[in-house]
């Protein structure tokens, strides 16, 4: 084992940014459950809530995905708080990554 901090990969940073706006959007999601409920009942197609989602959060087509994909035990307030948790961890993640002064191998 080695006293040396763990670098940050290229790889590791991006996938780092990937999770992150993931689970932001999922996290604004549960913040605005019952519009986003309203909204998928009304839309006509998957295709057209996804793009609906999109403009209602302000996030891509990535998350808005994530959220068509979530199941609804994502609602519970255990869940939205192990969300939460796993966005503030992930987000602690890439500002450590971000602020290494070494260059990321």
């Amino acid at each position: 084992m080695t006293d040396e901090p763990y670098r940050y990969t290229q790889n590791a940073i991006r996938s780092l940014r990937e999770r992150i706006e993931i689970l932001a959007g999922i996290d604004a999601a549960l913040q605005r459950w019952p519009e986003v409920a309203k909204l998928a009942f009304e839309s006509e197609s998957p295709g057209t809530l996804r793009n609906d989602l999109a403009a209602l959060l302000d996030i891509g087509p990535e998350p808005a995905q994530a959220i068509l994909d979530m199941q609804v035990r994502r609602v519970t307030r255990r869940e939205r708080a192990r969300i939460s948790n796993e966005l503030e961890e992930s987000r602690r993640q890439l500002r450590a990554a971000l602020s290494d002064p070494r260059p990321p191998v």
